[in-house]
C-alpha cells in the first residue's frame, strides 16, 4: 500500500481503530477450535473486533450438550460412521467432518455411561459390558443397578445446574482477566456476578430438587455479589470513581432485573435433561411399537417401524441441538460474556 501511494502520488492515513467503530475482521484460531467454526458458518454468526473469541469455549460445551440432547451411544456410532464415510469420499478430514467426529464421539460416551442404546433396556441387560460401563447415579434405567428413578433424575438434573454454573462462571472469568489487562475497575463487578452465580447454584438446588443447603450462606453471598456489581458496575478506566458509583447505582433496578436472569439462566441448562429424556422415550415408545411385530410374517412391518421410528428420533434430536445446544452457548454463555456476535 506504502509503494502504490508512493508511485501514484496518493495520501494515506493510518491509525489505529476507535472503540465502536465496525472493523471487519479476521478470525484466526487454533487447529483444535477450527471445527466450531462449521456451526458459526452455518448460523452466520461471528465475533466482532471488540469481542473476544470464544471458540475454545463453545466447541466442548457444544459437544457436551449435543451429547446430552442426542443422548444415545448408537445414534452416537451412526453419527461417527456417517464421519468415517465422508472422510474417505472426501480424502480429508475439514472442519466438518472433524467436528462430526467430536460430536459422534461424545454422543457414544455419554449414551455409553447412561447406558443408552437404542433406547433399550433390553440391549443393556443382554450386553455385560455395555452394563460395566453405565455410571449407576445417571443411569437410564436405574432399576437395574438398585436405584429409583427420582434418584438418577435428580443426580442428571444437577449434573445439568453444575455445568451451566461452570460455563456462566467460566464468561465472568474471561471478563475479569480481559478487564485486569487493560486495568479496568469494573473487573470487580464481574468478580461479583461470578460470586452471585455460584451462591445461586444452591439456590437452584434448593428449589428444583429439593438439595438442603445453608440458605443464610447462600443469601449473603448473593447480597455481596450484588452490592459490587451495583457499585463497580459502571466503573472504567477513563471514569472517575465517584461518577462510576453515581451510574452504578442509577442501574440498581437494571442490576436486580439481571440478578434474576443469571438465577434463571442457570435453571435454562436443565434443557439439557429435558430434552435427553423426550428423546428417550420416543425411542422406547418405537421400541414397544415395533416389538410386537418382530416374529411371522409381520417382522417385515416391524423392523420397517423400527427404522422410521429411530431415524424420526435422530433427526428431532439434531433439530433440538440446534434450537437448544446452541441457545445456550449463544444467549446465556454469550449473555453473560457481554459478547453480541457483532
Amino acid at each position: 500500500m506504502r509503494a502504490a501511494a508512493a508511485a501514484h502520488g496518493w495520501g494515506i492515513l493510518l491509525d489505529d481503530p476507535k472503540p465502536g467503530e465496525d472493523v471487519p475482521v479476521e478470525l484466526k484460531q487454533s487447529r483444535w477450535v477450527r471445527p466450531i467454526r462449521t456451526v458459526f458458518d452455518f448460523l452466520h454468526i461471528y465475533p466482532g473486533y471488540w469481542e473476544v473469541d470464544a471458540g475454545w469455549v463453545v466447541l466442548p460445551f457444544f459437544a457436551l450438550f449435543f451429547a446430552m440432547i442426542v443422548g444415545d451411544a448408537a445414534y452416537g456410532v451412526i453419527f461417527l460412521g456417517t464421519a468415517i464415510l465422508m472422510h474417505r469420499k472426501l480424502k480429508k478430514a475439514n472442519n466438518a467432518i472433524i467436528l462430526l467426529y467430536v460430536l459422534s464421539i461424545a454422543s457414544i460416551v455419554w449414551g455409553a455411561l447412561t447406558g443408552t442404546w437404542f433406547g433399550s433396556k433390553a440391549i443393556l441387560e443382554s450386553v455385560p459390558l455395555l452394563k460395566a460401563l453405565v455410571i449407576p447415579q445417571i443411569a437410564n434405567y436405574p432399576e437395574l443397578f438398585g436405584l429409583d428413578a427420582t434418584t438418577s433424575q435428580n443426580m442428571v438434573m444437577q449434573f445439568c445446574f453444575i455445568v451451566g454454573t461452570l460455563q456462566l462462571s467460566l464468561a465472568c472469568a474471561m471478563n475479569i482477566h480481559r478487564k485486569i489487562g487493560r486495568k479496568d475497575l469494573s473487573a470487580v463487578a464481574d468478580f461479583g456476578w461470578l460470586l452471585m452465580i455460584d451462591a445461586l447454584y444452591f439456590l437452584v438446588l434448593m428449589l428444583v430438587i429439593g438439595a438442603s443447603v445453608p440458605v443464610s450462606a447462600v443469601g449473603s453471598a448473593v447480597g455481596v455479589g450484588f452490592a459490587l456489581v451495583v457499585l463497580f458496575g459502571a466503573q472504567g478506566p477513563q471514569v472517575p470513581f465517584l461518577k462510576g458509583l453515581a451510574g452504578g447505582a442509577a442501574g440498581l433496578f437494571t442490576t436486580f432485573l439481571n440478578s434474576i436472569s443469571a438465577f434463571s439462566n442457570i435453571i435454562s441448562y436443565i434443557r439439557l435433561f429435558a430434552v435427553g429424556m423426550a428423546s428417550l422415550a420416543i425411542a422406547q415408545s418405537f421400541n414397544s411399537m415395533a416389538s410386537g411385530l418382530l416374529q411371522g410374517f409381520a417382522l417385515p412391518a416391524g423392523i420397517l417401524i423400527w427404522v422410521i421410528g429411530h431415524g424420526l428420533n435422530l433427526v428431532m434430536a439434531l433439530l433440538s441441538v440446534v434450537v437448544h445446544g446452541v441457545r445456550l452457548n449463544l444467549l446465556e454463555f454469550s449473555g453473560q460474556l457481554g459478547m453480541e456476535w457483532t
